[in-house]
């Protein structure tokens, strides 16, 4: 390469492809199979390094394959002073008309080992590109089937099936007996378009899953308006099975108990003290509303697992400041909508507004 600056003559080391293809140049124009690197005339004594020729390659003229040894001597012979980087200079001598067409065709030859190099080297890296953004890709439909699947399966968690019901009792009543577990957030009665009643039978969803838990451990059964209810899960739990238990597995890593039943005249600071004689507490988390200060349920965190079996075995049913608690133990991890990252550890849940 020529210094724009200087307009001195810069070698650069030759690659391993570029030094192939010069063997295969040298074999094509001399017809003779190319030798050791240090063979060829013109080049400094450089080691292992071969360095480009000079320009004259392109006027036609190549320096002469022999053995270093007959030019040492004959260049000894001569009255000329060697270069003081150890190289010498030989004589060039110019092609025959054979060796200049077979000059053209190895130029040829070379130009298009080129190509083929290029395209082969630059097709990997787009086949590579590619290759990358199909997995990002594949993993992100991934994280949003996954997302999507422990969303059903929350809500699913979330309902109840409510049969034998009265056919003398309304919609009205059925809520109020089910609302001490959590609010609801919708009762869905089935009615007889025909004699205006409806069939004895409906569903209800709560905000959270551990209301529905707790309405299904202790209202199954239990005698309303003249008739035995009957309290069970709706028929779309199977589908959601697997994601169900993969919440619940992860529910067994925290220390969590649910609690619904709180007045809404105690603050948190109070709820919590009452919760501190089962066990240190490390966080607790009302649902907040932004008229009465809480809603009356959520979650409280403790450092062990005695903390939780004593709170759900002691405070279940405990009466405090005219309502009854109903406590149980969490069946969800926090943030259980999220995707916990592949290998991550439990983290220790912080009190976030809006949790519950």
């Amino acid at each position: 390469s020529l210094n724009s600056k200087s307009g001195e003559q810069q070698f650069q080391p030759l690659s391993l492809f570029q030094l192939d293809s010069l063997y295969i140049v040298l074999d094509l124009v001399f017809n003779t199979e190319a030798g050791a690197r240090s063979r060829w005339l013109g080049v400094p004594d450089c080691g292992d390094t071969l360095y480009p020729f000079s320009p004259a390659m392109d006027s036609g003229i190549l320096p002469v394959k022999r053995s270093v040894w007959d030019d040492v001597e004959e260049f000894e012979n001569d009255d000329h002073d060697g270069s003081a980087d150890g190289s010498f200079i030989v004589p060039y001598r110019e092609l025959s008309v054979t060796q200049k067409a077979n000059l053209r065709q190895a130029k040829k030859f070379c130009e298009a080992l080129t190509t083929q190099w290029r395209d082969r080297s630059g097709g990997n890296r787009h086949q590579e590109v590619i290759q990358q953004q199909q997995q990002a890709q594949l993993q992100q439909l991934l994280h949003v089937q996954e997302a999507a699947q422990r969303q059903k399966a929350f809500s699913v968690m979330c309902r109840i099936y409510v049969g034998s019901i009265s056919f003398e009792m309304h919609e009205m009543q059925v809520k109020e007996a089910f609302s001490p577990f959590g609010p609801i957030k919708s009762l869905d009665m089935s009615w007889d378009s025909v004699t205006m009643k409806h069939k004895g039978f409906c569903f209800i969803e709560y905000f959270v899953p551990e209301a529905a838990q707790l309405a299904l451990d202790q209202m199954n059964g239990v005698l309303l308006g003249g008739r035995n209810i009957k309290v069970g899960r709706p028929s779309s739990v199977p589908a959601a099975a697997p994601y169900i238990s993969k919440l619940s597995q992860e529910a067994h890593a925290y220390h969590r108990v649910y609690f619904s039943g709180l007045n809404l005249a105690v603050t948190e600071s109070e709820a919590r003290s009452v919760f501190e004689r089962c066990g240190a507490v490390r966080s607790m988390q009302l649902a907040p509303d932004g008229k009465r200060g809480h809603r009356g349920f959520g979650y409280v965190e403790y450092v062990n697992a005695q903390g939780v079996a004593t709170a759900v075995a002691q405070m279940n049913l405990m009466q405090l400041a005219g309502s009854y608690l109903r406590v149980c133990k969490a069946v969800t991890p926090p943030f259980a909508l999220q995707v916990p990252a592949a290998g991550s550890e439990p983290a220790q849940s912080a009190p976030q507004a809006g949790r519950c």
